[in-house]
């Protein structure tokens, strides 16, 4: 092993050592992730190089997309060592970036605290094998499973580390199984079938990636109604392949649906593999997630949540996760409890 390398293990578990409250080595993390003792030889050896690129990347990814800027990642390299960096002072880091030692210990405090046992093995360690390779082995996060093995310096780290799910897929046996309903449904009814189809180590289906895929495919447009809340609507190209609308009254008067007739569920299934190469890029399009809610919000919210729009299509409308709108109605005491609306 060169010295660059062992320099970067060293420094490495430092910072795992600050971590976890007591010594903590990588080689522990990945005994505790139900690892082959063949593989773990191969990442202690050939491997190990690769190993420590990737979780240095694995590193910066993290901390900058919880922090949204690289400042805590340069303080944290600069503190440990890490990766290439020499260790610095505070005062030598504080005067490159203008503010006091204190200021600099607080960053370097507030990132530690980032990195806490439940995040650091699963978000940094887990994620550095994701794209790692191990000679004719599988990926190695192929390989993670739930371990049952007690862990020091804390047993809730094993229970931390989840074997990674899927992207969700249409596969034979789903297809064997899947009809068409008769009845006309509702996307979030036709995406709740093939959620209940899956295999478990999948990932669900979003009801935004079929909503992207009707847009891109000029079948559904987007409109902005009489209360100035922007809706959709099925075009004649939409209206060609079974997608309607239809007027249903409720306790708040009448509202209207899309509704997809049997033809166009089979539309869908066939088209398939072309909506789930979007299936990733929805993240960006709750954009309002976080952010203040304004009284227009909540009113258009609960309008729509009382004309039973479905929780999905008000997430998508007012620019927020379904989490978030079941949370909002929790708070203004339309649910009891948030798994109460679907």
């Amino acid at each position: 092993m060169d010295n660059e390398l062992r320099d970067y293990i060293v420094n490495f578990n430092a910072l795992s050592k600050d971590v976890f409250g007591e010594e903590c080595r990588i080689s522990s993390i990945l005994k505790s992730a139900n690892f082959s003792q063949e593989q773990i030889t191969y990442l202690q050896g050939e491997g190990l190089h690769n190993l420590m690129q990737n979780i240095d990347f694995a590193l910066r990814v993290y901390l900058i997309s919880y922090s949204n800027t690289s400042k805590n990642c340069d303080i944290l390299y600069q503190r440990y060592g890490l990766f290439g960096y020499k260790k610095q002072t505070l005062e030598h880091i504080g005067e490159q970036y203008g503010v006091s030692r204190e200021r600099i210990r607080q960053l370097q405090a507030k990132t530690l605290k980032l990195l806490n046992k439940k995040r650091f093995p699963k978000m940094v360690i887990v994620a550095a094998c994701q794209t790692l390779k191990i000679d004719v082995f599988e990926t190695l996060a192929d390989k993670i499973e739930t371990s049952e093995t007690e862990f020091a310096p804390d047993n809730r780290l094993s229970r931390a580390i989840r074997k990674k799910k899927q992207p969700f897929s249409m596969t034979s046996q789903m297809l064997s199984y899947y009809v068409p309903a008769d009845t006309s449904l509702s996307i979030s009814e036709f995406v709740k079938i093939l959620n209940n189809l899956k295999e478990d180590n999948m990932k669900k289906l979003k009801y935004r990636t079929v909503i992207n895929f009707l847009i891109n495919e000029k079948l559904l447009e987007t409109y902005i109604n009489s209360k100035g809340v922007e809706r959709k609507r099925p075009t004649e190209l939409g209206l060609s392949v079974g997608i309607f609308t239809e007027e249903r009254n409720g306790s708040n008067g009448t509202y209207t649906v899309i509704l997809y007739n049997q033809e166009a569920q089979k539309f869908l299934i066939d088209s398939m593999e072309v909506i789930l190469t979007g299936q990733e890029e929805i993240a960006s399009e709750a954009e309002l997630q976080g952010s203040p809610w304004t009284s227009a919000q909540e009113e258009c919210m609960v309008d729509l949540f009382q004309k039973n729009v479905s929780i999905s299509e008000i997430a998508v409308t007012l620019k927020r996760t379904p989490e978030g709108i079941r949370a909002r109605l929790k708070k203004l005491g339309l649910i009891e409890h948030r798994n109460d609306a679907e």
